[in-house]
């Protein structure tokens, strides 16, 4: 399992090529960021190839898969997102299943499902793994539709593509249903990636009632070889303008084997 940093969580004011040279210097090997088109994706390139550090995941341009209107904008920005992926050496797109449009459940997961297999196809050309994310609803994102763990892996089984996925967001689905481990790991071989907070606050992420270095080690020994993306929001920020206590978190994680 590797380490990922999310750079719009961890070092907020930094732009791209100067956070990967500094994370770089740490020994941190991925990075991950949300939103691309304000961003300098050539010289985030070359400052990827000159540390080796390399892009886990970005996320796509439009969201609104519970919205049969919305999905020709979803896939447009699934192709130009997959463009930008491309151009930086990332391999995963992330997305989420919308805002609960008030609809019958059983019409917006439909809807879902319809933009997730009509996306299949254009990821599965390119190479290219697209993430869903549920949310919790009870603190962070009151309007998501798509909350249940259980619901985004049955999502995922229907689509039935190598390139469509979830991204199983620890924080999220602690505050929503708890049962880590339980939910997570007999679905091990539909996860692509995860996201690490602490709960309550996603704060710093050894605080909180999740022992993360223990809930790591356990999910690597079931067989997850992906990527753990710290998206925590840090109470204090070093000079250098990181998190003040990555260090810290990178040296607890490498204790139990994470890279």
């Amino acid at each position: 399992m590797k380490i990922s940093v999310c750079l719009d969580a961890l070092c907020p004011k930094l732009d791209a090529p100067q956070a990967v040279r500094l994370l770089a210097a740490k020994g941190v090997k991925c990075v991950e960021f949300w939103g691309w088109k304000h961003r300098d994706l050539p010289a985030l390139a070359a400052a990827c190839k000159e540390t080796g550090v390399a892009v886990a995941g970005i996320c796509t341009t439009c969201f609104e898969l519970t919205r049969p209107e919305k999905r020709q904008e979803f896939l447009d920005g699934v192709r130009e997102s997959i463009a930008a992926a491309k151009s930086i050496g990332c391999k995963m797109l992330i997305t989420q299943g919308g805002a609960d449009t008030g609809a019958p459940r059983a019409e917006q997961a439909a809807s879902i499902l319809a933009g997730l297999r009509a996306a299949a196809p254009l990821l599965e050309d390119a190479g290219v793994t697209l993430a869903l994310e549920p949310l919790n609803r009870r603190v962070d994102h009151r309007d998501a539709y798509l909350e249940s763990s259980q619901e985004a892996f049955a999502l995922v089984h229907a689509v039935n593509s190598p390139c469509v996925k979830v991204l199983f967001d620890i924080y999220h689905q602690q505050v929503s249903e708890g049962d880590i481990l339980g939910r997570l790991l007999p679905e091990l071989d539909a996860v692509c990636h995860l996201h690490a907070a602490a709960v309550p606050g996603r704060a710093a992420l050894l605080g909180g009632e999740l022992d993360y270095p223990v809930l790591l080690a356990r999910i690597a020994a079931a067989g997850y070889r992906g990527c753990v993306g710290l998206e925590y929001f840090p109470n204090q920020f070093t000079q250098e303008g990181l998190a003040a206590d990555l260090e810290e978190v990178l040296h607890a994680l490498r204790g139990v084997g994470l890279e």
